[in-house]
């Protein structure tokens, strides 16, 4: 039973090891393997990378740790935006990937108006709730 239970705790350790501790997406090292991977079987795939514009204007006027609440919603606009079979990464500071399984313009349009709404709604709330202090 304890060799099971050390098993397991190692897995589950390798899992939170591949994630952003801030946004709990998976790591850019994480996405690497997998675009090989993928290469490799010949699986087509689209990636979306995006950068948040001005990011660095929201630390500063608003300080770090509304900055980390804004990452930490992104990801969850994304997690929350994406199907299941697809995934999120955060690349580098404000920049996040997104691994899709297909290569369905449409789709990928669509995935990415969405997400920029969302985005630009939190960044709305965030001016304002700053504006009412």
């Amino acid at each position: 039973m304890t060799y099971v239970a050390f098993c397991a705790f190692l897995l589950i350790e390798r899992e939170e090891m591949s994630k952003d501790p801030l946004t709990n997406l998976l790591l850019r090292r994480h996405l690497e393997s997998r675009i090989i991977h993928k290469l490799k079987r010949n699986q087509a795939f689209t990636l979306i990378m995006i950068d948040l514009d001005d990011f660095k204007l929201i630390n500063d006027n608003h300080g770090h740790q509304e900055g980390d609440y804004v990452l930490r919603d992104f990801a969850n606009i994304l997690i929350s935006s994406i199907p299941k079979v697809d995934t999120a990464y955060r690349y580098a500071g404000d920049e996040f990937i997104i691994l899709l399984t297909s290569i369905d313009s449409p789709r990928t349009n669509k995935l990415i108006a969405t997400i920029n709404k969302k985005y630009v709604t939190i960044i709305q709330i965030l001016n304002l709730i700053m504006f009412c202090l």
